[in-house]
């Protein structure tokens, strides 16, 4: 399927979650990998409904904190926190931008609480948020 394809993000997604499935059967950690591998192409897949690659970026993020690759997940989580004021421009209403956030908000805390797990100073993480605070202040005002 081509890269520019505007269904490739949810054909990726979905066939994460079918392998992340058949891993839960089975214990294969082939399947394992290869659904992180799906949804992490499906998260960067720029074709793809932000909504969507931002849950997509969450699930991707349990996948890989489940076996422990909390770099990875760190990772995954800072690009998406930088796409959170994307999801909630100035053109919608103030009710519409706190809905979308409060949908994937758990993003930004999630990359605090990796930054703890790596045993590191949370300061980096913390400034990954406030960059995404600071920018959806921006597109807000």
């Amino acid at each position: 399927m081509p890269d520019d394809h505007p269904d490739k993000g949810g054909i990726l997604n979905s066939w994460g979650s079918s392998l992340k499935s058949r891993y839960e059967k089975t214990g294969l950690i082939d399947d394992l990998n290869e659904a992180i591998s799906a949804r992490t192409r499906a998260f960067e897949s720029v074709t793809g409904p932000l909504w969507m690659r931002l849950q997509t970026a969450s699930s991707c993020c349990d996948l890989l904190v489940g076996r422990k690759d909390y770099k990875s997940a760190k990772a995954i989580l800072e690009k998406a926190v930088r796409l959170l004021p994307v999801v909630s421009p100035s053109a919608l209403k103030r009710t519409d931008q706190q809905y979308n956030i409060s949908k994937l908000g758990d993003i930004a805390s999630r990359g605090r609480f990796l930054e703890y797990r790596g045993r590191r100073s949370p300061n980096p993480s913390i400034a990954i948020v406030g960059d995404g605070q600071r920018d959806t202040r921006k597109s807000t005002t």
